[in-house]
């Protein structure tokens, strides 16, 4: 099936074309306008700032983190790409769960952790096909 019979047929079953992959929301090139995503409802918005720059929001050295009241993701912008896409991943876990009702405590940060890599490559597993569409 060709990508325009697929538009199609997402379309006339009420599906709207998208494309995500957990590397293709990271905003790498500069200049680009910060990339959003949808967390339940909330649109989150992902920014990438220097590792020097995080610690200084933080208070200690970290590759990313949310902030719960600006719905924001913050990711080092100094990192591996391959490291990027792991903590977007990290992160947007944390906000499915700070959604759902989930403590920010350590047994979280243990559930995220074994879980960030395998959204991640479950992300960027998923067939061309089905990154194009939802409901």
């Amino acid at each position: 099936m060709s990508e325009e019979e697929l538009r199609g047929t997402f379309e006339s079953e009420g599906l709207v074309e998208f494309e995500w992959d957990v590397l293709s929301l990271l905003p790498v090139v500069e200049g680009k306008e910060p990339i959003t995503v949808n967390v339940f409802g909330s649109t989150w918005t992902i920014k990438e700032l220097s590792s020097r720059e995080l610690e200084s929001l933080r208070g200690f050295s970290c590759d990313g983190f949310c902030d719960y009241d600006e719905e924001v993701v913050y990711i080092a912008s100094d990192i591996t790409i391959h490291r990027k896409g792991v903590v977007l991943a990290h992160e947007l876990l944390h906000a499915l769960f700070d959604f759902v009702g989930f403590e920010d405590d350590s047994k979280t940060e243990a559930l995220v952790h074994r879980l960030e890599h395998g959204l991640f490559d479950l992300v960027n597993s998923f067939p061309v096909e089905y990154k194009r569409c939802r409901r």
